[in-house]
């Protein structure tokens, strides 16, 4: 995800990492520019209900992405974690949430 909120999707799939030692992995090369930011996260996220049983999804995801682009990773993805929070309040968590936000600074 870039500063301006342009987001790319690396279509990968595989195991989770760690859970089969000789398990293969498929690798994705791109380049970066200051401030651009990589987010991954467990299905747990995307698939946290509220207390109607909407899930918060990946067009939600996308949307709080998109609206804190400008932050940097810390703070990326603390607002991502609120807007989680917010959305479930009442609702049922049946899953892990897990998220990672990186974000590329040469040095």
């Amino acid at each position: 995800m870039s500063r301006d909120g342009h987001m790319r999707k690396f279509h990968t799939s595989g195991m989770p990492v760690g859970m089969v030692e000789e398990a293969p992995f498929q690798m994705v090369q791109t380049q970066l520019a200051p401030g651009d930011k990589i987010v991954i996260y467990s299905d747990g996220l995307t698939e946290a209900e509220n207390a109607e049983g909407q899930f918060f999804d990946t067009e939600r995801l996308r949307l709080c992405l998109r609206d804190h682009a400008m932050r940097d990773a810390a703070g990326l993805h603390a607002a991502l974690l609120d807007a989680v929070d917010r959305f479930t309040e009442g609702g049922v968590v049946r899953d892990d949430i897990t998220a990672l936000v990186l974000e590329y600074a040469p040095g």
